[in-house]
């Protein structure tokens, strides 16, 4: 009986050791499993108790005092060879979108914004924009090489139950140098909790400098080639539409499409570039698209 009573108390000892191992490492491990949810989403004990050899989980660690939220795409794009063009162009294309950065006290946007998601937003906008070589064109021959461009800006909009109403302004960091700017609205059709259909007007504009590197003719150029000097002022470049197609894959993948067409106006449309093209612009494009929400 002796070295039975024995026997129970040396087992129920290493009962409590083993209930006090698994118990820490279940607090060790709570934290880990909050920092690798997808889509940005900390979970949380919410007042549930776990007691395992009488120890009691403690709340996850202090998040880092940095973040930053953003989606980052890529694709394929069909686009006028350059704008004014009367012909194609097939080539990679992306976007991206900035939804949220804190750097210590300083914070701007919401981490938990996604794409289309009802109210109003401020995120970022950028464009890239292909360059444009006589060499590869020979109805330009006599123009001026144009580089690439890297715009980079701010999206202000706002979504309702069934429409969206948005504003760009981009400035070419790369390349042009100007500014750049688009208008838009679409009706929304939420076709299930994961698709969305879009329809609706676009207008772009532009400063002196963006629309004179695109659609400007100058006198060097003029006494060297078939073109009129010409030299364009700010202002309407073009108005068009857009059908778009726009579908969540999970919480962190999504899939953009869509069809596009813009008539040149204004200084865009006379300008001799484009009466050897068209001021009739269409386009199409698809992108792959990843959330990303890094910590530091």
């Amino acid at each position: 009986m002796l070295s039975s009573n024995r026997s129970g108390r040396t087992t129920a000892r290493r009962a409590g050791v083993v209930g006090v191992l698994l118990g820490a490492l279940a607090a060790l491990a709570a934290p880990v499993a909050a920092q690798t949810q997808p889509g940005g989403i900390e979970p949380t004990l919410g007042g549930v108790e776990t007691r395992l050899g009488g120890v009691e989980p403690q709340p996850s660690a202090v998040e880092p005092p940095s973040r930053v939220t953003f989606t980052l795409g890529a694709g394929v794009r069909l686009t006028p060879a350059y704008f004014g063009a009367s012909s194609g162009f097939a080539g990679p294309t992306g976007n991206f979108q900035l939804h949220h950065i804190r750097i210590g006290n300083l914070e701007f946007g919401d981490p938990q914004a996604v794409p289309l998601e009802r109210g109003f937003r401020v995120a970022g906008a950028a464009r890239y924009i292909q360059g444009r070589r006589a060499a590869d064109h020979p109805e330009l021959a006599g123009l001026d090489r144009v580089d690439l461009s890297v715009e980079l800006g701010v999206r202000v909009r706002y979504v309702a139950d069934t429409w969206r109403v948005f504003a760009d302004v981009r400035h070419g960091v790369v390349g042009h140098g100007g500014w750049a700017g688009e208008l838009g609205g679409d009706a929304l059709w939420r076709v299930g909790p994961n698709l969305m259909l879009t329809a609706g007007p676009r207008a772009a504009f532009g400063d002196a400098r963006f629309v004179r590197t695109y659609f400007g003719v100058t006198e060097a150029e003029a006494a060297r080639s078939d073109f009129v000097a010409f030299r364009p002022s700010s202002g309407l470049v073009s108005v068009g539409a857009e059908l778009g197609l726009l579908l969540r894959l999970d919480e962190n993948w999504g899939l953009t499409a869509s069809i596009e067409y813009d008539r040149l106006r204004r200084d865009a449309e006379r300008s001799p570039i484009t009466a050897q093209g068209s001021r009739h612009q269409l386009g199409a494009r698809m992108v792959l698209a990843r959330r990303f929400d890094w910590r530091f």
